[in-house]
């Protein structure tokens, strides 16, 4: 279920099934998000190296009145995905770190730290708790340019 909820100069999409919230603050045209059909994982390529995420969480567009997707968001819009034990389970076991990626159409692509200021928020932040013990939290990503890709956890 989608449940909006806005401020003066924020709204917040949030997909409760799929554990994500979308806030898109003020822009220079008013915008919204729109939930797409999630492909089957199995329907997307992988990369060249093989690369695909283990699941799939959402697809969605965020365009303006006129149905269009704007070419940039200024100020970015912040995307919050759920991330589960399970992920974390898959991550360790793959002997990397857990990451959120997005298909761009012909390959997949990391959110970084870099140009998307991602980060992993636990739900609880334990210092002295192995990353195992951690019953999950949420990826935070700052998104500038945005069409259509379906996003996913990896390994």
């Amino acid at each position: 279920m989608l449940q909006n909820h806005e401020q003066a100069d924020e709204a917040i999409y949030k997909f409760e099934s799929e554990e994500v919230a979308i806030t898109i603050r003020a822009q220079s045209s008013p915008v919204h998000v729109r939930k797409l059909s999630l492909p089957k994982l199995e329907d997307l390529p992988a990369n060249a190296d093989g690369f695909k995420p283990s699941r799939l969480v959402i697809n969605f567009e965020v365009v303006d009145e006129e149905e269009n997707i704007p070419p940039e968001f200024a100020p970015p819009f912040e995307l919050q995905v759920r991330y589960t034990a399970e992920d974390l389970g898959r991550a360790r076991d793959a002997g990397g770190s857990l990451t959120l990626w997005f298909f761009d159409g012909i390959k997949w692509n990391p959110f970084t730290e870099q140009k998307h200021r991602f980060r992993l928020i636990p739900d609880r932040l334990r210092l002295q708790t192995p990353l195992n013990d951690e019953e999950g939290g949420y990826g935070i990503a700052y998104i500038t340019k945005w069409y259509d890709p379906p996003v996913g956890w990896s390994p």
